[in-house]
């Protein structure tokens, strides 16, 4: 046991380990969104959600996916039931115009909630600093619990039994969904091939799905008559292709087949003076449908084995289209949940439609870099292919960016087409002139020794003379501002939910 008193020197020692220790905390407590202690409060407003859902204080405050502040304290107001939701915005986002738009969204379908705004007019007038946005700038936001709340007990269960056993079916499909997934490129030409041609012939076309659509709705005014007709053919058809004794009793019944067959013809004598103004506009299509006819030789057997199975599809649908109908009945207030949740994906499809090539490559690229194999020792296992530029950012991590980094996380469509000629366009450029400067310490080439210090400094620093390497003049791309991607000036995509997404700039 040591009895005697604590030096000056180890109780400096313990003081600065102990602050150290709260300084570390601190960094590591304002690093993950906590407040910074006796700091002044920024500029703040209230938003008045009606609900605030899974809301968390702290949670983010995006414009156009751009981090611009965050979730303060979340509180219930008793008069009107509405979550009162406080945020404070960056110096650089503030302050907020009065006719900005809030709404709330998810990350992902079973991500973390944040706070999307949507910037309202530039000039003003601006919400005061603790101020409340005006209730009729909230756009209300669908939960993805709302939606199945929106189900009976017996279709969530449904579901949920859907759901497992759709896992259990995917099980051990993995190559086959990565070889689906490879096709979509073909199929994506073949499919605009064919909206091609449908759009040259658009007017023939809409023509017939017109027409077609007046003989279907003159079809469903006659469903009775029509019923009787292929309950008595299919009756006719089965006794001739029965046996002698059966034969016999069709003859029996052909008086009343013949009774039925005038009615019905009677009644099909006015449908086709009903259809001839549709057989007389169908007559030009009918042209185009040619090579369409002849090639249904080739399917003409499974045609007439589908006919034959038509019988009990008939029969079925005694019950099923009286399901179908109450099911559609139903169907509104689930259409009704699944529009706001709709709105908000639709620019998204609209913005990912503007790269069909960069999403083909990434899908193609997964495929390749996960289904490399090899044998080892008789056994042939799975790899990953995966490659790293040889630069100081794979060296080490650094606390800021380096001079010769270059990114842009909005390229315009087909950016990379551009990657071999050293001159990718960036998003800012004044990270080319400002940052780290990366370069190799002496005590790291002693550690290192000479040959490895000589080969790092040479293709990682851009010093191929053997010296300690020129860590202000690392070799790196161009540097050019890639530009507004969008006509309405912005230098980042904006997509709004309602709103068609506008067309990329090239």
């Amino acid at each position: 046991m040591n009895k005697q008193a604590p030096s000056l020197a180890r109780i400096m020692t313990m003081v600065l380990f102990a602050l150290s220790c709260f300084g570390l905390l601190l960094y590591l407590w304002v690093a993950f969104g906590g407040p910074t202690p006796l700091k002044p409060d920024g500029y703040r407003l209230t938003v008045p959600f009606k609900e605030a859902g899974q809301l968390a204080q702290e949670a983010d405050v995006r414009i156009s996916g751009v981090r611009v502040g965050t979730v303060k304290s979340i509180t219930t107001d008793p008069t009107s039931g509405s979550s009162n939701v406080v945020i404070q915005m960056l110096p650089q986002y503030s302050p907020v115009a009065q006719n900005s738009r809030a709404m709330l969204r998810a990350k992902s379908l079973l991500g973390e909630t944040y706070v999307e705004l949507t910037p309202g007019s530039p000039n003003g007038p601006f919400v005061p600093d603790n101020g409340t946005l005006p209730r009729g700038n909230i756009k209300p936001s669908v939960q993805l619990d709302q939606i199945f709340r929106a189900f009976d007990p017996k279709t969530r269960a449904a579901f949920d039994t859907w759901q497992q056993q759709l896992a259990i079916a995917g099980a051990g499909y993995g190559r086959d969904l990565n070889d689906a997934f490879a096709q979509l490129a073909p199929l994506e030409e073949q499919a605009t091939s064919l909206a091609k041609v449908l759009n040259k012939d658009q007017a023939s076309l809409s023509s017939l799905i017109h027409d077609t659509g007046v003989v279907f709705s003159a079809l469903s005014a006659r469903g009775t008559q029509l019923s009787s007709l292929v309950v008595n053919s299919n009756r006719v058809f089965s006794t001739t292709a029965a046996a002698n004794q059966q034969l016999a009793a069709t003859f029996v019944a052909l008086p009343t087949f013949q009774r039925e067959s005038r009615l019905t013809l009677d009644r099909l004598v006015v449908f086709a003076n009903t259809t001839n103004p549709l057989v007389t506009q169908l007559q030009p299509v009918a042209k185009q449908l040619a090579p369409t006819a002849a090639a249904l030789a080739a399917v003409a057997p499974d045609l007439n084995d589908l006919f034959i199975g038509l019988g009990p599809a008939i029969t079925a649908s005694e019950k099923g289209l009286p399901a179908t109908d109450s099911f559609l009945a139903i169907t509104p207030p689930l259409l009704q949940a699944v529009d706001p949740l709709a709105a908000n994906l639709n620019p998204l499809f609209q913005y990912a439609s503007a790269y069909p090539n960069e999403i083909t490559a990434a899908l193609g690229n997964a495929a390749a870099a996960t289904n490399a194999q090899a044998d080892l020792n008789g056994k042939a296992v799975k790899y990953l292919r995966v490659t790293n530029p040889f630069s100081p950012q794979s060296l080490a991590s650094y606390p800021s960016r380096v001079k010769s980094s270059r990114s842009n996380p909005y390229p315009l469509p087909r950016s990379f087409d551009r990657l071999a000629t050293a001159n990718m366009p960036v998003y800012q450029t004044t990270n080319c002139t400002s940052g780290i400067t990366a370069g190799l310490s002496a005590s790291s080439q002693a550690t290192l020794g000479p040959t490895a210090s000589a080969r790092i400094t040479g293709y990682a620093f851009n010093d191929n003379s053997g010296g300690a390497g020129d860590p202000t003049n690392v070799a790196a791309p161009a540097c050019s501002l890639q530009g507004p991607v969008f006509g309405t000036g912005f230098y980042f995509p904006q997509v709004n939910p309602g709103v068609v997404t506008p067309s990329l700039i090239p």
